[in-house]
């Protein structure tokens, strides 16, 4: 009888968490919206009265041009460093036996050069566009050469926390880190980048072009003279770039950090079995 009553009184507890797990979404939904709604509208009425026009004539291209570029590495290096923590912490074993290849160096020094060579380029803007589409190429293969090298590490990993006694939250923060990773978000955002890059590089080389996209801007927005606009167009997309690339991937990143803190805690007070 107690056996019955326990599988009686779980189906109504598990039906009505769901609908409070319903009642919670639509709520911060609902929230989120207004939220939105709120900040958009707050951020319309604030920056329509700003004076753009003194302050974007005001404004030095290639001084800007450095700000940015202070602010992109800053994030790309600590997002470099934050990596590797994120392996060091879901690795059974380490990749190629805890040492560097010829290979790993030869990419490291490849990225090394590539990043003095766009800082070089900052004064000239074709030869900065060119050397920042080679940066994100070598990106990409460098990615691309990440995911080879570090694959057999997963696997043992996986192998590892497989092995009785299985390490099921391990298990998870490893899939966490994968998805990460190699996630097919990954090609979307290197795909949103590119998109970016391609206006950045017909700005620069095709000056009628840069001319067409300067003039919508002013007849769109008054407070946006074509001649100052055309002045620090390449610039603004480059910064666009920049929260592409890196905001995507930080925010990602952090969900991933939320997933292995949720597990490392839980780790700490329950076990963890598959329901098959």
């Amino acid at each position: 009888m107690l056996r019955k009553l326990r599988r009686h009184k779980v189906a109504p507890a598990k039906a009505g968490h769901i609908k409070v797990n319903n009642w919670g979404r639509q709520a911060r939904t609902a929230i989120a919206w207004v939220a939105l709604l709120l900040a958009t509208v707050y951020a319309f009425l604030t920056f329509t009265s700003i004076p753009y026009s003194p302050l974007l004539s005001a404004l030095d291209p290639k001084k800007f041009l450095q700000i940015i570029m202070i602010f992109y590495y800053f994030f790309w290096v600590w997002g470099l460093k934050h990596d590797t923590d994120l392996q060091e912490l879901v690795y059974a074993t380490a990749p190629a036996g805890g040492k560097l290849r010829p290979s790993d160096i030869g990419v490291i020094i490849l990225i090394f050069v590539a990043s003095l060579l766009l800082m070089w380029s900052m004064g000239d803007e074709s030869r900065f566009a060119r050397l920042l589409t080679s940066f994100f190429v070598v990106n990409v293969f460098a990615w691309r050469y990440l995911l080879g090298a570090i694959r057999p590490a997963i696997v043992e990993s996986e192998e590892v926390y497989r092995t009785e006694p299985a390490d099921f939250f391990a298990l998870e923060r490893l899939r966490a880190f994968v998805h990460y990773i190699s996630g097919p978000w990954q090609w979307f955002r290197f795909a949103a980048m590119g998109v970016v890059l391609a206006l950045l590089n017909a700005v620069t080389f095709f000056s009628a072009f840069r001319k067409v996209i300067s003039d919508a801007l002013e007849q769109k927005y008054s407070q946006l003279p074509s001649a100052v606009t055309y002045t620090l167009l390449p610039d603004a997309l480059f910064v666009v770039f920049t929260i592409v690339e890196e905001g995507w991937i930080w925010n990602v990143r952090m969900r991933t950090d939320f997933v292995l803190k949720v597990t490392n805690d839980l780790e700490e007070k329950y076990e963890l079995r598959p329901r098959n």
